[in-house]
């Protein structure tokens, strides 16, 4: 009958649809793409900042990784943006007024969508 491969992504294995044989997605990546991921790692797990702040701000304007290296490192990591901004919360907000935080979240890029489901989640 032959294969009918379903489309790999990031998170997921190509499948077939014929037999549900799976094909791992594997990638060779550049030093600067490795590189790239290991810092975004690391960055994130001291700034907890939102996604584009993470591209834009840390890797780009802090580190000096070219944009596609940033976003590539960005895009392929294991990261909720959501669980972040409530771990900025809990990090960030003893001393701050609610109006103090919001203004801080803003800055690091967070959406006041997941500003406000953090500070709901956190009881702030």
């Amino acid at each position: 009958m032959g294969h009918k491969w379903d489309s790999a992504t990031c998170v997921k294995p190509q499948i077939c649809k014929v037999c549900k044989e799976t094909k791992e997605y594997t990638i060779e990546l550049t030093n600067s793409q490795k590189n790239a991921v290991i810092r975004a790692y690391e960055e994130e797990n001291f700034w907890h900042v939102s996604r584009d702040y993470l591209i834009y701000d840390v890797l780009v304007g802090f580190d000096y990784f070219s944009v596609e290296d940033a976003i590539f490192a960005v895009d392929h990591m294991d990261v909720d943006f959501d669980e972040q901004a409530v771990l900025f919360v809990k990090e960030n907000s003893s001393g701050q007024s609610r109006g103090g935080i919001v203004e801080m979240m803003r800055y690091y890029g967070y959406t006041e969508e997941q500003i406000n489901n953090a500070l709901e989640q956190t009881g702030f």
